[in-house]
């Protein structure tokens, strides 16, 4: 049986990056070392089940950059059900956040910098 903390960190090294916050034309154009990074958006605790409209209040305010400190999914907890997740399903739990039509447009304009936290 695989450990959980392992196949949660070898999914998160291998394939978040190329899921959810994959780099963008955004990223590459506006995030090298030369940018002045002026405007940081951040936040945590997105429920991959719910509808998310505040990622529209915070393409308004142009961050330059979205630090996702944390929960940005719950991989292992929808409501009230706690389980032990599979790399199926936080990859499907990644895919229902990234399917969000908000998340979406945000993450296409605005470069997006992740932590993974326990749920994830």
């Amino acid at each position: 049986m695989d450990d959980p903390m392992a196949t949660r960190r070898s999914f998160l090294a291998t394939s978040l990056a190329a899921g959810l916050v994959r780099p963008s034309a955004a990223f590459a154009t506006t995030m090298d070392a030369s940018t002045i990074v002026t405007r940081i958006g951040f936040g945590s605790c997105a429920k991959q089940w719910e509808p998310q409209p505040i990622w529209n209040a915070i393409a308004e305010r142009n961050p330059d950059v979205f630090l996702f400190l944390g929960d940005a999914i719950y991989g292992d907890w929808h409501g009230d059900d706690v389980f032990t997740p599979t790399k199926q399903s936080l990859l499907a739990d990644w895919e229902k956040l990234a399917a969000i039509p908000e998340f979406a447009a945000f993450r296409d304009t605005t470069p997006i910098l992740a932590t993974w936290d326990n749920h994830d």
